[in-house]
């Protein structure tokens, strides 16, 4: 693997594992399942892509699973769907997010907002934070990414690292990140409207 593989439960409470394979980038994912016996791994796949960082990942309103991974700056995401002609789970093809200059191995944080649409987080080269979000839009609505990342205030002397969104039982996200100061770093903390 290139780093760690990036846990992330799914709504059954079972672990969900994304990795980044060190032979030639592609995102690995593997993912317990649960059956009358117990709890199994289903063993090691590839999602295909070539990214040079860790992924993460994220669980919607729906229990599907959503991947994202860094590659040269921009930000790809690629999602579990429902096959309507059995009962398995199909991956959707890479969809390019765009995005702000990454840095080399950006930190990811995705969270779901009060609507349970997926948003996901990071803190650009600049050292200020972004946010890719999904939205609904058009009559029947559909869920769609939004055209650009917002971004989001900062401190002046931007944000260190990485950075975490956490939603509460609200539907608030909260932001937590480093910033660094004169003499020290400061655990920042901003709460998003809803």
């Amino acid at each position: 693997f290139r780093g760690a593989p990036r846990p992330t439960l799914s709504a059954e409470g079972t672990l969900q594992l994304f990795a980044s394979s060190a032979s030639d980038g592609a995102l690995l994912y593997n993912g317990q399942f649960r059956n009358a016996s117990g709890v199994f791994w289903a063993g090691w796949q590839s999602l295909g892509g070539a990214f040079g960082g860790s992924p993460a990942a994220a669980i919607d309103g729906e229990a599907l699973l959503h991947a994202f991974a860094p590659s040269s700056g921009r930000l790809w995401h690629k999602a579990e769907s429902a096959n309507l002609t059995s009962s398995d789970l199909d991956w959707s093809g890479w969809e390019d997010l765009g995005g702000p200059p990454l840095p080399h191995t950006p930190k990811l944080s995705p969270a779901l907002d009060g609507a349970n649409l997926v948003h996901v987080y990071a803190r650009g080269a600049d050292g200020s934070a972004y946010r890719a979000r999904q939205h609904l839009v058009g009559m029947p609505l559909t869920v769609s990414w939004s055209a650009g990342w917002d971004k989001l205030p900062a401190p002046a002397s931007g944000l260190d690292h990485g950075l975490t969104a956490i939603t509460d039982a609200l539907g608030s996200t909260h932001l937590l990140a480093t910033a660094r100061g004169e003499h020290n770093r400061a655990v920042m903390h901003a709460r998003l409207p809803r």
